[in-house]
Parts: C-alpha cells; structure tokens; sequence
C-alpha cells in the first residue's frame, strides 16, 4: 500500500511527551497542533473550567504581562490558539520555522506558569456567559444540545447542556477553582504534539524537549463508556420565541466507535444520504420539493475514543416543518425499502477520497488528521493511508447490511427548537 503522506517521524521526549514530525511544505512556515488529555471526568464543572483555562493561557504568565505574550506574538506574526475539544485542551502553533524554538518555549510557559489573574478571570467569566446566552437563542445549537442529551447518558462524553445549565456553573466559579483544575491537570497524561511544515525532525525534537521537559505523564486512569444501549423513539421541542425557522436533528445512537469496520461503510451512506448538493436528502427535500435551504446527513461523536451517532440535519420554516418532517421520512423509509443505487455508492466514495486527499495537502488539516488518529485508540498512522483503501472496499453489500442493522426510522430520535406553529386544540 502506497503511504499518501510524508514521512512522520515519532519521537519520545522525557516521561510523558509525544512529538509526531512530517517534514515538508510551504518553504519557512511550521505548523504545530498538540493535545493534553484531561483525564475521564465528564462533568459540566469540568467542561467549563478547562473552557476558561483555554480562554486565559494568553492573557499572561508569572514571568510575561499578557501585553508582553501580545507584543513578542505581533513581532513575529506568529500565532498561538487554545481550544477544547473532547477530553482534550488542545493548542495550535503557527510560526515560521525560525521562530519555533521560542515559540514552544512560550506555549510551555503558558501551560507551566499560567498566571490567571482575578481580573481577566472575571473577564472570562462574562465573554463566557456572553456566549452562552447567545447559543439560548440559536435554533441550531439548541437543536443539536437537545438531540445529544436524548441519545447519550450523562456518564458519556458526548452527553451536552443547555446554556441554562452551563450558566449556573460558571457563575459559580472562582479564580480558586481554576488554579486548583489546572495544578491538577499539567503535567498528567500524555502531551502529544504533531509538527507539520518546514522543520527537521532534530530541530522539532530539540525545540520541544526544551520547552515541555517538565511535562510528567502521569497516569490517568483509563477512559471507559458502556456503549449498551436500547434506542427508544423520542422527541424533544425546544421552543424559542420569535423565530422564523425551525433546526430539526433526527437520528441515533450507533453504539460502535471509529476503529469498528462498519464506521467505513457507515460513512460512505451518509456521503450518500446526504453529505452535498447531488446528496439524495438534498436533492429530494430542497431540489424538488424546496421545503428547505439546507438538509446534511452525517456521523458525529467519533472522538477520544468513544462511540458515536449518525443524524440528519435540517432547517425549515415553522409552516413547512410537517412537510418537511414527512419528505425527510419519505426518504428514509424509501433508503430502507429500496436501498441505496450502485451509482450512489460509487460517487459516494469517489467524493469522499477526493476530498480526503485534498485535506491531506494542507498542513493544517494532515495535522488534525494525525492528532484525531492519535486520540482514537487502536488507529495508529497508517490509517492515514488506509483509510482511502477501506473506503474504496466498502461494496453494495456492505452498504445494504449497515442500513438493515443501522437506520431504523421507527426509532429515531427527534430534537427541534425555534418557534413552532400553533397547533389545533
């Protein structure tokens, strides 16, 4: 099998660091993308505590005033960004090749040494809470909390909160809170770091173990999630005011995670379902029908290691949702009777690789390819490679057996918000 990527180097730093290095691309820029594991707490509390954590790595350390981190970032043109996503806090370097060296000294600074200062805490506190009472008044977001918490328990990952819920606990935080979570989290688990571009293998290598020498990987216990379910048919309506569409997200709980084999073949009937324009869901509701200016079909919640689900995603005006309740089941029932065409499989396919290889051509995107392999156990780096071949393998017969085991549309679960009509006594 012909790798589709440069080469990636591994190399072990100290007792907890991971440097993955694929030397190659645009002549003087590096990008870096790394990942700290915060453990299998799955808590509201701990969603928003590593939240604020990402929010004020930046504005100062003990040693550097957040003008100073603004200033030596400015001069540089180089930028540096924290984010949560999953079990992980996850940072993202870009720099030009020269400036690596200090630039990884500053980001193990910031994780080291964060100074958290009461004032930008607050500050924190409130764009926080600031955003949270925006998502109360978006239909999408609403929509899909709604259908995380009807197809997941609390004990799952993927399991999520209304702003209502999220704002009572970060209003209960104080700067104390925050210092105590992240004494606790650096230096536990494993500090991965991937390092795409313009670098050397000994160059990335003498930079990060520079920087992140303190990094202790101490060991976390390790992550489980019962993936045993029942799927029940349920709705939940969300109802927000004065709006002039309806999010409606439908679907279930697969019970499977991303190194099962039938994650490939599931992925190919949902590029088919409803991934674009030529899509089947797309072209029946919107093209002829036009009940609606956008309808996807998808699979979500295949991170850290944890099963997932498949489910549509739709928008329709409050007097078109019936409509396009019943277009979207029309084609489901039909996806059931009748199956998908040899055609549909194939474009699907063809689609799917294409873009998949495109992705892989721009580093920051092979960087998350490489971090989200490395999240998801049992997939090492050569998936990277084989992910195009299990692709391509998927069959018709596969693709008829996922959908007799997999869609069963007496058994959805059906999540809407925004302001819906009223309805005859």
């Amino acid at each position: 099998m012909r790798a589709l990527h440069p080469k990636i180097h591994t190399v072990k730093i100290g007792k907890g660091v991971k440097l993955f290095v694929a030397p190659g691309g645009l002549t003087g820029v590096t990008y870096t993308l790394g990942s700290v594991d915060l453990g299998d707490a799955v808590s509201p509390r701990q969603y928003a505590l590593s939240t604020l954590a990402a929010m004020l790595f930046d504005e100062g350390t003990r040693r550097r005033s957040k003008k100073e981190i603004h200033d030596f970032l400015d001069d540089r043109g180089a930028r540096i960004d924290f984010s949560r996503e999953g079990r992980h806090l996850v940072f993202s370097v870009r720099a030009l090749r020269k400036n690596i060296p200090e630039l990884y000294v500053l980001v193990g600074e910031m994780l080291r040494e964060p100074l958290f200062a009461k004032a930008e805490f607050e500050i924190a506190k409130k764009r926080f809470m600031t955003v949270l009472h925006q998502d109360k008044e978006n239909t999408g977001s609403m929509a899909r909390i709604a259908f995380w918490k009807s197809v997941y328990p609390k004990t799952h990952p993927n399991f999520a909160y209304f702003p209502e819920e999220m704002l009572a606990v970060v209003r209960s935080l104080t700067r104390k809170d925050l210092v105590a979570f992240w004494q606790h989290a650096v230096g536990t688990g494993e500090l991965l770091l991937v390092c795409v571009g313009d670098t050397t293998v000994h160059g990335a290598a003498s930079a990060a173990t520079k920087a992140f020498h303190f990094w202790q990987g101490l060991r976390l216990d390790e992550f489980k999630t019962d993936s045993a379910f029942e799927a029940r048919p349920q709705t939940k309506e969300v109802e927000l005011l004065h709006k002039t569409s309806i999010d409606i997200i439908l679907g279930s709980r697969l019970g499977i995670r991303r190194s099962h084999k039938d994650f490939y073949t599931l992925a190919v009937l949902m590029g088919a379902l409803g991934s674009d324009f030529s899509a089947r869901l797309f072209q029946e509701v919107r093209e002829k029908r036009g009940l609606t200016y956008g309808i996807y079909a998808t699979l979500g919640g295949f991170v850290d290691n944890v099963d997932g689900h498949w489910n549509i995603w739709a928008t329709f005006a409050p007097s078109l949702l019936n409509k396009g309740r019943k277009a979207i089941a029309d084609v489901l029932n039909e996806l059931v009777t009748k199956g998908l065409t040899p055609k549909e499989v194939r474009e699907a396919k063809q689609k799917m690789i294409g873009r998949y290889l495109i992705d892989l051509a721009v580093p920051t995107k092979f960087a998350h390819a490489i971090l989200s392999l490395l999240h998801n156990e049992g997939h090492d780096l050569s998936q990277l490679s084989a992910w195009r071949d299990k692709i391509q393998s998927v069959t018709n017969v596969d693709v008829a057996r996922a959908i007799k085991k997999y869609i069963h549309p007496d058994k959805l679960s059906v999540a809407m918000a925004g302001t819906f009509p009223k309805r005859k006594k």
